[in-house]
């Protein structure tokens, strides 16, 4: 079993260190976006439906998760499964998603800690907006909270911050709430 792991320590040394396998993409980060857009616009899609991996250092449980997912269900949209990675798994200690990811995760360094209690990262492809990947970053004590968890899942979606008052993808949490105007799936994975 030691010429296994050896050659799996080598599989993983050369993907992190080979940069991004799927091509040119643009990585987009919430903590640069300081105000939410009047106009609510789904910026990027997915082609096929994501596979959600929770990492073992976040505390969501499966029935918060299942809620959150859920909702989103409820407008149309599908997820292909949900992994609870274990303490070992490497996709998470790398910090970084496979294709066709959510990972949910704790901040990882240069989360704006004060200023967000919850940051979602999308790798797309800037032609055409693909989505390749995500990583959703929650706060400590976050996890558990109403409507964060929903409102990251959006974006990860490709969906913008919106300032309606009351709606899911209002950036203020305290301004949120659970209205989806507009954000119901039409065709495929791209509402646009």
């Amino acid at each position: 079993t030691r010429g296994i792991h050896v050659v799996f320590y080598k599989f993983l040394a050369l993907y992190l260190l080979s940069g991004n396998p799927e091509g040119p993409t643009i990585v987009d980060s919430d903590y640069h976006q300081t105000s939410s857009r009047r106009t609510l616009v789904q910026e990027h899609h997915w082609v096929e439906a994501p596979t959600i991996v929770v990492c073992n250092s976040i505390n969501i449980k499966p029935d918060r998760l299942n809620s959150a997912l859920k909702f989103w269900e409820s407008i149309g949209y599908t997820f292909e499964g949900v992994y609870y990675a274990s303490r070992q798994d490497y996709v998470c200690a790398g910090g970084i998603p496979l294709r066709n990811q959510i990972m949910i995760d704790i901040p990882s360094s240069g989360f704006p800690f004060g200023k967000h209690i919850g940051n979602t990262k999308t790798w797309h492809k800037k032609e055409n907006g693909e989505i390749i990947k995500v990583k959703i970053e929650i706060a400590h004590g976050w996890g558990t909270s109403a409507r964060v968890l929903e409102h990251e899942l959006g974006h990860a979606l490709g969906w913008n911050d919106f300032s309606q008052t009351g709606h899911i993808m209002n950036g203020i949490w305290a301004q949120s709430g659970y209205k989806t105007k507009g954000l119901e799936k039409k065709n495929g994975y791209n509402n646009n």
